[in-house]
């Protein structure tokens, strides 16, 4: 049997497919698919409040736009404010820019 370097070894492990015992065992059930699904629901969610914002809606600055959790990261605490950590990314979003 030949041996793997760590550089070799690396490649093979982060190359795996996302149902590989691996992955189960890592408990990282979350792919690249997932990663842009969840990321077209914060953009779109974004775009529906900053276009109520646009039409005159004074209620949009009262709604939390959504934060799709991803799973291995904490679920973000809430500020005295009530703003998650991506509040100057939420003004910019809502606001079109002027965080």
């Amino acid at each position: 049997m030949q041996s793997a370097g760590c550089r070799r070894l690396c490649a093979l492990v982060f190359q795996l497919p996302s149902g590989s015992a691996l992955a189960h065992a890592a408990d990282q059930h979350w792919t690249m698919r997932d990663e842009i699904a969840a990321a077209q629901l914060e953009v779109g969610h974004a775009q529906w409040l900053q276009l109520r914002a646009l039409r005159g809606d004074k209620s949009v600055g009262q709604v939390k736009p959504l934060q799709v959790p991803r799973p291995g990261q904490p679920v973000p605490r809430e500020t005295a404010d009530g703003s998650t950590g991506m509040k100057a990314l939420q003004r910019e979003a809502v606001r079109g820019g002027d965080a």
